[in-house]
């Protein structure tokens, strides 16, 4: 939360997710360019991606970074969790990069 010299997040490797987890996790990161987070159950649990990449007045993470790359386990969690996602960490989005893991 609030790391704005933060570039790479370190990997989130839980594969289930529990309410509230990740909430917030990001919130701020201005300069974050990487994230990779693994979960494939629990995508949906209470609050676990609550504004994890969001922020207020323009600092949503990574929108200072030139490029942005989010890693996930398979298209299907993309799925499940592209709708937690700031527009600009979405497949599309100008100099974001969508991968998956398996």
């Amino acid at each position: 939360y609030g790391c704005t010299s933060l570039t790479e997040a370190p990997e989130l490797p839980a594969t289930k997710l529990v309410s509230d987890c990740y909430r917030y996790m990001f919130y701020n990161c201005s300069s974050l360019s990487k994230v990779t987070m693994l979960a494939t159950a629990g995508l949906d649990a209470t609050n676990c991606l609550n504004s994890w990449l969001d922020g207020l007045f323009g600092t949503i993470a990574g929108s200072g970074a030139s490029s942005r790359t989010l890693t996930v386990a398979s298209e299907a969690a993309y799925t499940a969790i592209e709708s937690t996602l700031p527009d600009i960490w979405k497949s599309g989005a100008t100099g974001t990069t969508v991968t998956f893991k398996y």
